[in-house]
């Protein structure tokens, strides 16, 4: 984690996904990932927040309105971050 925002880029990756998809089954299937890490990668981010941005119930996933917004941030941090390293690459 990182010690100034608390979370780190896959936890955003994560939540993006499972808002985008709104299941935490397919998400893992976008990311490759087990069902198990996708639950914990969101849970550690909700907890690092100190925010519940999603809720859940066995058949529905849904985002809270602090999902809703953080959503549209991770966003534009995953764009800049994604921007920032194809500069590098390009460099």
């Amino acid at each position: 984690m990182s010690a100034e925002t608390g979370f780190e880029l896959r936890q955003l990756r994560t939540f993006v996904s499972v808002a985008q998809r709104r299941s935490f089954t397919k998400a893992a299937e976008d990311l490759h990932i087990a069902q198990q890490a996708v639950s914990q990668q969101i849970k550690a981010l909700e907890r690092s927040l100190g925010v519940a941005l999603l809720t859940r119930s066995s058949r529905v996933v849904e985002l809270t309105p602090a999902g809703a917004a953080f959503l549209r941030d991770a966003r534009r941090l995953l764009a800049a971050a994604d921007g920032a390293a194809q500069i590098g690459r390009a460099s």
